[in-house]
């Protein structure tokens, strides 16, 4: 145990030594089932409110129980109290213009998967080597979409599916 929790052990300790002597010894003649403050304030009197107030003739402060009937009797959940149920909505046709012209003039090393996206090692052809990610361009291509084992890149309308490791 340590520093804290000693101290607070101790404080349990006391206020229950505390509790147990005001209880049993100082109270011990009551027949109240907890330990009694220090001044018992006066019940409230259902009687009549007056004038100030702004009642007129005799008036409970509350209703009784048995006025509140419907509050029992209603239910909580019904149709009409309900949200509105989510209503499925079908996505846009995706475009798939895969272009019949040259691919890209590089080639995908490798590829990491990540909560942003992901990351590509890229090998140019001009012979360096970078790490590019979702969005990035290289030589006017954009990174549209990475996955596993291939990436997909587009120019305008042109759209390419790179594998990983593909040879030129």
């Amino acid at each position: 145990m340590n520093r804290r929790m000693i101290w607070q052990v101790g404080a349990a300790v006391l206020l229950a030594v505390l509790f147990g002597v005001d209880r049993f010894v100082l109270n011990a003649a009551t027949d109240e089932k907890l330990a009694a403050p220090i001044s018992r304030p006066k019940p409230i009197s259902t009687e009549t409110l007056g004038p100030a107030a702004g009642a007129t003739g005799t008036m409970a402060f509350l209703a009784p129980l048995s006025d509140f009937s419907e509050v029992w009797t209603r239910p909580i959940f019904t149709p009409s109290r309900q949200s509105a149920p989510n209503v499925a909505r079908p996505f846009p046709p995706i475009q798939t213009n895969i272009a019949t012209d040259q691919p890209p003039p590089f080639r995908i090393k490798g590829v990491a998967l990540g909560p942003d996206g992901g990351a590509v090692l890229i090998a140019l052809d001009s012979g360096t080597t970078g790490r590019y990610y979702l969005n990035d361009t290289i030589e006017d291509w954009t990174i549209e979409k990475i996955e596993t084992d291939n990436i997909t890149v587009s120019r305008g309308i042109s759209r390419w599916l790179l594998p990983v490791n593909t040879l030129q």
